[in-house]
């Protein structure tokens, strides 16, 4: 949609009952930064933030590319996912100093992956 001429309706996948909308990837780009940093891009998000009431775009990891960076600048908030047992501290930091860089505002963090033997009983239930 950000490099061809297509309907922004044309991409919009519905899901469910509950006005759920999602926009896939597609084909993959040769320099996926300078295009997440377009006009293009841009004007896509604020479209979107216009017509639904919460917009969540999953970007890749801070510290493998540039393109989460790239895309900080251009949305309202960041909520940093961290794998639990797979990221250290320090890379935790690193990604935490590189969204401030871009003055990204860090909404908060998720652990994700926790293992469910580390979970209260109450909420390792709903994850068997």
């Amino acid at each position: 949609m950000l490099k061809d001429e297509v309907n922004f309706e044309d991409v919009l996948q519905y899901w469910g009952a509950d006005n759920l909308a999602v926009i896939t990837a597609g084909a993959p780009s040769s320099d996926p930064g300078k295009l997440l940093g377009s006009e293009a891009a841009a004007d896509l998000i604020t479209e979107l933030e216009v017509r639904f009431d919460v917009v969540i775009i999953d970007g890749p990891p801070v510290l493998a590319v540039t393109d989460s960076t790239v895309l900080a600048r251009a949305v309202g908030g960041i909520v940093l996912v961290v794998g639990s047992g797979q990221v250290g501290r320090k890379s935790v930091g690193r990604a935490l100093s590189a969204l401030a860089l871009v003055e990204a505002q860090v909404l908060g963090t998720a652990l994700a992956r926790v293992p469910a033997r580390l979970l209260e009983p109450a909420a390792r239930s709903v994850y068997n």
